[in-house]
């Protein structure tokens, strides 16, 4: 309140011009990107929309020099409506962000190669772009870069890109057709949880009925197609090797799709919600089914799963209600939880004797299933299992041992239910909980009729149980059991006829097709005669060919190394694809493999190329490989070592995930970062040398690495997300001195975290307390971080709920995401004058912070920065404040009063947000008053739009333009625009249904149509200007206001659009006199008398305050003025009490402290006494000196001096042969003097009578003393061969030492951690003043090379 206070008292706007170097040719502003190092460089800066078409130059000449335009700058072309197309050079390699942003009548573009990115909100609104051409080269196209292009209809994405950004085509409502083509694009959307705050994948919400997939394709992201109803049916070519997570999620109109026979899983999620997909093939080489693959396709009627699937993970199939049978091979080994729950329509299914267990909730709600086989190998029925199957009416178990019966696992099912066991274990069932669910438990015994199916071959006879017959048919007979007993058997026999299979199949070359009783390894066709599983015949027909692309190398172990020509022509590369394991092998990957007598370089090993390799126990990555996919090596338990070329620069997510038994990896120096989860619960992993490449560990790279013990982070910058949680070893970690962020959790649960002598004063610090990680939640009280704390980990204080009040290190720059997250307990916070940023969500539920000073270097305010900050009144945004992320102040609900000088805000409608989230202060529901300062030259677009409680704005006079949608939806009555506003935008005041009177100033001249529409209730207009603003209508559904213009203006008025809007009335004098108050809970204004000549006005403040000026400087009050123009006063107040601090006796000392204070605020006072006097105690007792008193009211203090005593101080030397002293004399006590020994050469002080042993030394005076100086002769280093006898003084120091002897070669100087911190060679004498405070251990070495090590404490 004090800034403003001031700013509104002296009116000193300070603007400082800093020359841009830009610089117009013809219609297009272009800007030299660096003078210094790169003249000859520019970017497209601005464009003034005055042509249709615009050809963009790849070189410009200026002031006879030549630059290359090599990028187009953000916003250049913003809003351009003119603008129909445009011709990009092949000079330009960027498109930056909002570059073309809302340019509505563009309708094509081409993006030439040579452009590789194209930033967030690029072509955003572009609503009339029907065609955009991308050439190969592109690999980023960033966040909502082509949101709401509505008239494109298909888009061909080009091989090259590797990142397209959430939201890019969102919203695309005419886009029909995709032609796919990036062969390893990674970069959709990772995780579901990065759909939040609105964004989503980049095709989301756009018609998409094709899909065409290159042939080149190796990866479908994750939610490739997320949400897209309207795609029917897709071929996914044999390249591809990955399908992402949820790739086809929600896709329900999509009915059928080919999967390649290159899947080696299909992923969590990959078709959930595709409710009309009715059929699917599961290729061969898929080995699992993830996560809800299946769930909710509702009409999947039918599905083979084949025998290479060895599990079926957790409700793979839940609620595909169409499913009325199923299959499941002998190699599958698992079923997850609810993998069949509520398919309703199941009513056979048959388990295999490879499952030892059923799953909780695995057939729950299979209300049309009537019988069920459980295997013997079964051990365990889980919880809810079958429960609410209402038609089951028979259980067969064929297990010797009952299983065990989870609860509720035959809930529900029907009443008259019979359980069929084997007879021998008829009575184990009727004494197990088995009776808990079923009253009819029978034993498959003798005399109990027996139904038996059998078949045999053409021409067969069946001669068993008593039978021998040969044609199909039923038969009965009756036989006798061991007891005499009837048993009625019925024979149903039936025909195997004889089978004829062709295969087609192809090998890599060099491969053995040993499959269906073949082994050949050439080219050609095969037949053979079989026996199928009944003994009939089965004739096999085998096509053979080679696959041309693909080829097989044989590691040392004898296993197979499956590799796939990535490119034919120089240089000739290969990359491996997957590996076939008959033997433990420690494989040695070739650099080089030579196929049909060419030699390829292996440059790459493919995404789970080498997963789930049981036999794997050792690799080594030669230096030709560059790239390592995803998963690449993932769950191999039984691999120990990795040795990884210098080559590698590129490696994917999971790539060591699960390796349990990895212990030693050496990884590339050519990575720049580790990325997510790649060694996640490598539980053996003991140690591994991060080399000085790495700028970044992504999150969850160590996840559970529970052997890990230490690490060394040589350069890294960015420690991730939990990437060191769950390190229960992990005591020693190493951290950059170039650490910028460290993510929340990062070091959780490790062994450091876990010790408490790591935790000071509540908080866990980390680096020699330079990195504060995390404060315990019972933090209370005043907390200061201190300023040798340089980085504050994310969510440092979350959730910290105690009263506490926080001051920040003087020099810390930014404050990263979440630190202060939800904690309830703060109360206010000094920040420090350096600081330039504050992260997402910083603030977010400090409900109890009620007021924050923003020092004026502060830049930056990113998303929710103070979301919910309930206890907020008022804020002041100074002019350096640029950038405002989503809903920054969202929900400050007691907010009442922005005072807004914000310079270049400009991007509070910054396109990376979003329309629907940017607004910096939605939901402030009491936010009642703006005051826009006087560095303001535009209200920016959607500043305010939509706080419903705003009445009263006072615009400032350097304000021109009012931004789009600036006050849309708000409760202003009474609307004066200052003089210098000149410009209305798009829906600046839309639905102001509050709105009665407006006035525009004298400088108005345009509006938009609709920057009042809706706004209903419009009374009077005044306009000052001379002539009237232009516009094409100004639709507010209004009641005939009446229009006020000036003398002498009526016909021009008349004669514009303006004379339908209202009835135009003359005025002589329109000026207009606006009295405001600073701050109502201070004080009130009002206006005495007002006439079109004269204003008498004044400023009342309320009790606890006072009146402190005009907003033009002037203190008189009343205030008598003379009105010629439009006039506007502030009235500010302070709300404070005056201390006054006097001095007992002026002659003797002087006091400083006095003024005028804000209630509760800490004021120190000080009493300075003069010559010769000393201060003894204030009026009140205190005898603090300085103290700090806390204003609770007005308040008079003072000091109290007397004469001070004088004291003789003798300093003498012991010796004066072997030194000298300095500093003796008669001084005044309390005085403090400095008194220095200084030793004759080949001599060294040693210590003062009184002990000290610093040679230069401060006291004060108190008393007569005296002082005596002893020295000692140095003691030579010839005639030794050790340095036993070395000294070095002083110690402990404050700077300077010396050593006794004078032949030392190197003095190394090394911290607690054995570091060198600084080093010295020749000298015997050295200076420590730089250093922190602590323990130091020197090694000297003589010129002899003797060493030895001393100790000394700075």
């Amino acid at each position: 309140m004090k800034k403003i206070a001031l700013l509104f008292c002296t009116l000193i706007c300070v603007n400082i011009l800093i020359a841009q170097p830009d610089f117009t040719i013809g219609s297009i502003t272009y800007r030299v990107i660096d003078r210094v190092t790169s003249r000859t460089t520019v970017k497209v800066h601005d464009y003034n929309d005055s042509d249709s078409v615009s050809v963009i130059p790849s070189t410009v000449t200026y002031q006879g020099e030549t630059y290359t335009v090599s990028s187009i700058g953000s916003y250049a072309f913003d809003s351009c409506t003119n603008l129909t197309s445009v011709i990009i050079p092949n000079s330009v390699t960027s498109i930056e962000h909002s570059a073309f942003y809302d340019c509505a009548s563009l309708t094509s573009i081409i993006i030439p190669g040579s452009v590789t990115s194209i930033g967030y909100r690029a072509f955003q609104g572009c609503r009339n772009l029907t065609s955009i051409t991308f050439s190969n080269g592109l690999n980023s196209i960033d966040y909502k870069a082509f949101l709401g292009c509505r008239s494109l209809t298909s888009i061909t994405i080009p091989n090259s890109v590797t990142h397209i950004a959430t939201s890019a085509f969102q919203n695309c409502n005419n886009l029909r057709t995709l032609y796919f083509n990036a062969v390893n694009c990674s970069n959709f959307v990772l995780d579901m949880r990065y759909l939040e705050y609105g964004e989503a994948p980049p095709f989301y919400n756009c018609p998409i009925s094709t899909i065409y997939i290159g042939d080149n394709v190796q990866r479908i992201p994750a939610y490739f197609s997320y949400g897209i109803d309207s795609l029917t049916s897709i071929t996914i070519p044999n390249s591809v090797g990955i399908i992402g997570e949820g790739a086809f999620q929600e896709c329900s109109g999509l009915h059928s799709i080919v999967l390649p026979n290159s899947l080696p899983f299909i992923a969590d999620n990959t078709f959930n919600g595709c409710t009309s997909l009715d059929s699917i093939t599961i290729p061969n080489s898929v080995t699992s089914i993830g996560t809800a693959v299946f769930k909710g396709c509702t009409s999947l009627g039918s599905i083979i799963i084949p025998n290479t699937i060895s599990s079926i993970e957790n409700n793979a199939f839940e609620n595909c209600s169409s499913l009325d049978s199923i299959s499941i091979p002998n190699s599958v080994t698992n079923i997850g939880t609810a993998a069949f729950k509520g398919c309703a329509g199941l009513n056979f299914i048959n388990l295999p004797d490879s499952i030892t267990n059923i799953g909780n909730e695995s057939f729950r709600n299979c209300s049309n299933l009537t019988s069920i086989t459980i295997p013997g190998t079964v051990s365990s029925i889980g919880n809810n299992a079958f429960n609410n199957c209402s038609n089951l009416r028979e259980v067969i178990s064929l297990a010797d041992i009952p299983p065990s019966l989870g609860s509720s696992c035959f809930s529900n099912i029907s009443n008259d239910a019979t359980v069929k066991v084997p007879c021998i274990r008829l009575q184990s069932y009727m004494s197990s909980s088995w009776t808990n669910y079923f009253s009819n438990i029978e034993g498959m015994c003798d005399g109990v009729d027996t139904i038996i199916y059998a078949y045999i071959c053409p021409g067969g006879t069946y001669t068993e149980n008593g039978f021998n017959v040969s044609v199909p048919g039923t038969y009965f007979d009756t036989l006798q059991t061991a007891n005499n007993n009837d048993s009625i058997i019925s024979l149903v026999l039936m025909m195997n006829q004889i089978s004829t299979t062709t295969i087609n199949a192809t090998i890599y070359g060099g491969d053995v097709y040993n499959q269906n009783g073949f082994n050949v390894s050439l080219p050609g066709t095969y037949t053979d005669t079989l026996q199928n599983i009944n003994g009939c015949d089965s004739i096999v027909t085998l096509i053979l060919a080679w696959d041309n692309s693909k080829c097989v190398y044989i590691t040392d172990s004898g296993n197979k190394l499956y590799l796939e020509i990535t490119s034919d022509t120089m240089p000739r590369t290969v990359a491996v694809t997957s590996y076939s394991a008959t033997s433990p092998d420690s494989l040695v990957i070739p650099s080089t493999v030579t196929y049909n007598g060419t030699t390829y370089s292996v440059t790459k090993i493919n995404s789970s190329a080498l997963g789930h390799s049981a036999l794997l126990s050792a690799i080594v990555i030669p230096n030709s490989v560059t790239t390592i996919g995803d998963f690449a090596f993932w769950d191999s338990p039984n691999l120990t070592s990795v040795i990884m070329g210098d080559s590698v620069s590129n490696m994917g997510n999971n790539v060591f995930n699960k390796c349990i038994s990895l212990r030693h990896v050496t990884l590339s120096n050519a990575l720049t970062y580790i990325a997510e989860s790649t060694f996640d619960r490598c539980s053996s992993l003991v140690n591994i040398t991060i080399p000085p490449s790495i700028k970044e560990i992504k999150a969850r790279v160590f996840n559970d690495c529970s052997s890990l013990d230490s690490i060394i982070l040589p350069n890294v910058e960015v420690i991730g997300v939990e990437a060191f949680k769950n390190c229960t070893s992990l005591s020693y970690i190493s951290y950059s001195d170039s650490t910028k962020k460290i993510c929340k959790n990062a070091i959780y649960n490790t062994a450091y975290y876990n010790n408490l002598s790591n935790w000071m004063n509540n908080t866990l610090f980390a680096n020699n307390y330079r990195y504060l990680i995390k404060a315990n939640s019972d933090i209370t009280g005043d907390y200061i971080i201190y300023d040798f704390v340089e980085l504050i980990a994310e969510c440092a204080f979350e959730d910290c709920n105690n009263p506490f009040n926080v001051t920040m290190p003087s020099f810390m720059k930014n404050i990263d995401d979440k630190v202060f997250y939800n904690c309830i307990g703060l109360e206010s916070i000094t920040l420090p004058d350096s600081l330039e940023y504050i992260g997402k969500s910083t603030f977010e539920g400090c409900i109890n912070l009620d007021s924050i000073s923003f020092p004026t270097n502060l830049y930056t305010f990113d998303d929710y920065a103070f979301k919910n900050c309930s206890s907020l009144t008022s804020v002041y945004l100074h002019h350096n404040i640029k950038c405002f992320g989503v809903n920054v102040f969202n929900y400050c609900n007691n907010l009442t009063t922005v005072y807004y000088n914000c310079k270049n805000a400009n991007n509070i409608k910054d396109p990376r947000f979003g329309f629907s989230g940017s607004y910096p202060f939605r939901n402030c529901e009491n936010l009642t008053t703006v005051i826009f300062g006087d560095s303001v030259s535009k209200v920016p677009n959607y500043a305010f739009s939509r706080v419903y409680s705003l009445k009263n704005v006072v615009f400032s006079n350097s304000i021109d333009t009012i931004g789009n949608s600036s006050f849309e939806e708000t409760a202003i009555e009474d609307l004066v625009l200052s003089n210098s506003v000149k410009y209305i935008d798009l829906w600046g005041f839309y639905k102001c249904y509050d709105l009665k009177n407006i006035t525009f100033g004298s400088s108005f001249n345009r509006m938009q149509s609709n920057s009042f529409l809706s706004s209903y209730n419009i009374e009077t207009v005044t306009c000052k200007s001379m002539t009237p603003p232009l516009s094409v209508a100004l639709y507010t559904y209004y009641s005939n206001p009446i229009v006020y213009v000036p003398c002498g203006r009526g016909n021009a008025y008349r004669n514009s659009w303006l004379n339908n809007f209202g009835t135009i009335v003359e005025s002589d004098s329109i000026f207009i006199l606006s009295v405001y108050s600073s701050d109502t809970t201070l004080g009130t204004v009002q206006v005495i008398s007002d006439s079109c000549t004269s204003g008498i006005f004044q400023a009342i403040p309320k009790e606890g305050s006072r009146f402190v000026c005009w907003n033009d400087g002037n203190t008189d009050n009343p205030r008598t003025i003379v009105l010629n123009q439009d006039t506007t006063f502030i009235a500010s107040f302070i709300q404070q009490y005056r201390v006054e601090v006097l001095s007992g006796n002026d002659t003797m000392g002087t006091v400083t402290g006095s003024g005028f204070f804000n209630p509760g605020s800490e004021v120190t006072i000080s009493a300075t006494p003069m010559e010769g006097y000393k201060f003894i105690g204030w009026n009140d007792g205190c005898m603090d000196n300085p103290r700090t008193i806390v204003v609770t009211g007005n308040s008079t203090f003072t000091a109290n001096f007397t004469e001070k005593m004088k004291y003789t101080i003798t300093v003498n030397s012991e010796d004066q042969t072997m030194g000298l002293v300095t500093g003796g004399g008669v001084f005044y006590e309390q005085t403090i003097i400095s008194i220095v020994a200084t030793p004759r050469t080949n001599y060294h002080f040693k210590e003062w009578s009184d002990g000290d042993t610093n040679k230069v030394r401060s006291i004060m005076v108190v008393c007569d003393s005296i002082l005596i100086a002893r020295f000692e002769r140095n003691v030579s280093i010839n005639n030794i061969d050790n340095l036993e006898t070395l000294e070095f003084y002083p110690n402990p120091t404050s700077g300077i030492i010396t050593f006794n002897h004078t032949d030392i070669q190197k003095v190394e100087v090394l911290d607690a951690m054995g570091k060198i911190v600084m080093l010295y060679e020749n000298t015997h004498i050295i200076d420590l003043s730089k250093l922190s405070k602590g323990y130091y251990t020197m090694c000297i070495t003589t010129s002899k090379g003797v060493t030895v090590r001393k100790v000394i404490r700075k």
